[in-house]
């Protein structure tokens, strides 16, 4: 029995108050009388159809939207409870009510409308989702109840959602990649939305000084792995609000996880898919560039930063992969000087970038010779007019002749040169702890003795660890595998990784010095990175990028102490040569962390792991990206449906097996009476 008790209050209550109680006592007499309670319910199913269609479909009004996403929900809570034990107390009035309710909420929360709630709002949806979730009860055969029954959003991100039916799952499935192939959903794009990325800078615009006219804005991507042949990547942009760490009114604007997608799209991190697709959002770029932000009888300008890891750098910039002999996106330093802390080598710009890829430039004149490969060209016709590279081995020697160039590969955002963009030093941590358990744990794991002792330990603190891989030991036929701990907390695998050294040298040994070197070191490093400047000032710069430089160099040299000067890879060079120089150009490096961007990957895999099936289906390699996602969403609507039909089966199997045992145990026992 429901009951609702009103506090006594000093004053009487207002009329608000007043129809609360009364709605209260109400709802509380629907419990003892079935037929309000079937009408409360088809009243719940009107307000609920209300709501979807005022607070979802009406999309196009910004601001009335998301003051209506952002309200108060502490009515979805008391209807939820409310619901609960109406449908669990006279289950069989409420059928068919039920039946509508999930009808009714299909009909209205689509893919688009759940896409574009969590690229505008960065929001989750489940507060929204309890409302639904309260009047989603499912009528269950098996137990005679009414069930919980979460019915997802459509298809917000390429996870298979949970319907009442495989047709209707199956049919959302194809729409959402027919709408998602091979475009990229931009907010623009999505039908009945009207958002952008100009849109969602002027909600900046108020946070900025008096002073500041100049929006600097960080664009930033990454690409992550959804299903098995099925990536998704996803651009978001970053703006840094100038002296937001002196002044408190604006502390916290630069939070590293102050990102906000702006384009999300199916397809991995590669040159020619990415520069596709941000091709609607250049354009707003270049029409900011040229028109400004008009907010508040105030003009902005904008200025663009770039970030990533150095995948991302290399690809943006039109490099070659960090693989190659020549993969830093700074400068042309070759792989084998790497290790060399003080050699200067010469910048990379925009307009070296172009004549690495035989491609016209603004200050290009002609006649013109390249100075990687000594080519002459007479003419720009006769430069635009020159052939490709005719095999895989030719199109390899024209990258190492011009020092990771890429023939006829530009910029992705043009006018965005090499030096402004930022490295990521939330990658660089993962980048270099990968690295140091390579180079100080692994190689020493000599013995079966010490793979089961290393794996011991792994054991032991595993729970501090996140996206464990496997550390492989290739001795004769068979492989033994022991989980490794890289990870994106790499704070706590630097703090246990005197342990993990233990486990493989013992103290004696000259080489757990040096290793541990390495690992003080990298520590120190890391943690200059992570500490902010006092003050955004050119001499708290200059010391913060002297600081950065001595311990990069120390760190390199512990390095090439442990082994030798091919342990020095990408990032180490990066962090000695490079990222000194970004802080005297930039400012602190933690404005520019993707860990912003890193939280909205994992977001969507948390995602996926809830509403989509945790199996992954075979080799989708040598079929087309189209087809390998419906076979993905038809494979698994198709074992869900299986696995539900063979769970009843069994059920009913099982069920009627009882029965009859009970049947023979009771005529056993007239037979004994008699």
């Amino acid at each position: 029995m429901l009951v609702f008790k009103w506090k006594q209050r000093a004053k009487q209550p207002g009329p608000k108050q007043k129809l609360r109680l009364v709605r209260r006592k109400e709802l509380a007499d629907h419990a003892h009388n079935p037929r309000l309670m079937k009408k409360h319910l088809r009243r719940m199913i009107l307000d609920l159809d209300g709501y979807i269609k005022a607070k979802f479909k009406a999309y196009a009004d910004g601001e009335e939207a998301m003051l209506g996403l952002l309200s108060d929900h502490s009515e979805s809570e008391h209807v939820k409870r409310l619901l609960t034990k109406l449908v669990n107390r006279l289950p069989h009035l409420t059928k068919s009510v039920q039946r509508t309710v999930v009808r009714r909420i299909e009909e209205h929360w689509t893919a688009e409308v759940g896409l574009a709630i969590r690229l505008r709002c960065r929001i989750p949806e489940r507060p929204y989702q309890y409302l639904i979730n309260a009047l989603s009860y499912k009528y269950s055969s098996d137990t005679d109840k009414y069930e919980k029954h979460y019915i997802a959003p459509g298809v917000t991100m390429p996870s298979l959602a949970r319907h009442a039916s495989k047709n209707n799952t199956v049919k959302v499935m194809n729409k959402y990649f027919q709408t998602a192939k091979p475009e990229a959903l931009l907010l623009g794009s999505v039908e009945g939305v009207t958002l952008s990325f100009k849109e969602a800078l002027i909600a900046y615009c108020e946070h900025y000084l008096p002073e500041c006219t100049d929006i600097q804005v960080q664009v930033a991507g990454d690409g992550a792995g959804v299903f098995r042949g099925v990536s998704q990547t996803t651009v978001a942009f970053k703006v840094i609000v100038p002296q937001a760490e002196q002044d408190p009114e604006f502390h916290g604007l630069n939070s590293p996880f102050s990102s906000q997608s702006v384009l999300v799209f199916e397809g991995k991190e590669a040159y020619h898919e990415v520069k596709e697709a941000m091709e609607r959002l250049l354009e707003e770029f270049k029409d900011i560039e040229e028109n400004g932000i008009s907010h508040n009888d105030k003009v902005y300008t904008l200025k663009k930063k770039g970030g990533g890891d150095m995948k991302w750098i290399n690809m943006m910039c039109g490099i070659a992969p960090c693989n190659h002999t020549n993969g830093c996106a700074f400068c042309e330093c070759p792989q084998d000087e790497w290790h060399l802390t003080d050699k200067k080598h010469t910048l990379r710009t925009t307009a070296t970038i172009h004549e690495a890829a035989h491609l016209y430039h603004a200050g290009m004149i002609f006649p013109w010779v390249c100075g990687y490969c000594q080519k002459e060209f007479a003419t720009k016709e006769e430069l635009d007019a020159e052939a490709a590279p005719s095999s895989e081995k030719k199109r390899l020697e024209y990258q190492i002749q011009h020092k990771g160039g890429m023939w006829k590969r530009a910029p992705v955002i043009p006018n965005l040169p090499p030096e402004d963009y930022v490295g990521d030093v939330l990658h660089f941590a993962l980048r270099e702890v990968h690295h140091c358990i390579e180079v100080t744990v692994r190689q020493r794991c000599t013995t079966q003795e010490k793979i089961d002792k290393l794996a011991e330990f792994l054991h032991t603190y595993g729970k501090c660890f996140i996206n464990v891989k496997k550390v492989k030991k290739r001795q004769g036929v068979k492989e033994e595998k022991t989980p490794n701990i890289i990870g994106r907390e790499c704070s706590l695998t630097m703090h246990h990784s005197e342990g993990m050294v233990r486990t493989v040298l013992d103290e004696a040994d000259p080489r757990f010095a040096k290793a541990m070197e390495v690992w003080r070191c990298l520590t120190l490093l890391w943690r200059e990175m992570t500490t902010r400047m006092a003050l955004d000032t050119p001499a708290f710069r200059e010391n913060k990028a002297n600081a950065i430089r001595k311990k990069a160099k120390a760190y390199t040299a512990a390095l090439i102490a442990h082994g030798s000067a091919q342990d020095v890879h990408l990032y180490t060079h990066v962090a000695c040569q490079h990222l000194p120089a970004q802080v005297l150009r930039h400012g602190d490096l933690l404005d520019y962390s993707m860990q912003g961007l890193e939280h909205l990957h994992s977001q969507r895999e948390t995602h996926m792991r809830h509403h989509g099936n945790k199996r992954k289906t075979g080799n989708l390699k040598s079929r087309t990206a189209q087809s390998a996602k419906l076979e993905v969403a038809h494979r698994v609507v198709n074992k869900s449906v299986r696995h539900k039909a063979l769970s009843r089966h069994l059920q009913a199997k099982r069920h009627r097996a009882r029965q009859a045992e009970a049947l023979g145990e009771a005529s056993r026992d007239e037979n004994n009476m008699c």
